[in-house]
C-alpha cells in the first residue's frame, strides 16, 4: 500500500496534467522520463526521486512544493482544455441553429 505522501504526489501530478489538458505521454516527453514512469507515478506504484519531482514539476509548470500539497486547489483550465470548450460551444451552436430551421 502506497504512503499517504506518495499518493497525495500522485493525485497532485494527475490533476495538474489534467488542468494542463495534457496526456501521459505528453508529460513524459515534457519531463523527459518515460509514459510507463508517469502512468506508474499517478498509480502510486512508483517512489519518485527528487530529480523526477523537479523534472515533472517544471514540465508542469508549477512548483515543486505544488505537488505536496494537500489543500485542494481551483480548478485552473488549461490552454488545451479552453481550446476544447470553445470547439463543443461552436458545435453546439451550430447544432442549435440547424433544429431551429
Amino acid at each position: 500500500m502506497p504512503s499517504k505522501l506518495r499518493q497525495i504526489v500522485a493525485d497532485n501530478i494527475k490533476r495538474y496534467r489534467l488542468q494542463a489538458g495534457i496526456t501521459q505521454a505528453e508529460l513524459a516527453k515534457k519531463s523527459k522520463l518515460t509514459g510507463v514512469y508517469i502512468s506508474r507515478i499517478e498509480n502510486s506504484a512508483n517512489n519518485l526521486t527528487l530529480d523526477s519531482i523537479e523534472q515533472i514539476a517544471a514540465a508542469l509548470g508549477v512548483s515543486p512544493l505544488q505537488l505536496f500539497e494537500t489543500g485542494k486547489a481551483e480548478p485552473k483550465f488549461g490552454k488545451a482544455n479552453i481550446k476544447t470548450l470553445k470547439q463543443a460551444v461552436r458545435a453546439l451552436d451550430a447544432y442549435l441553429d440547424f433544429i431551429d430551421q
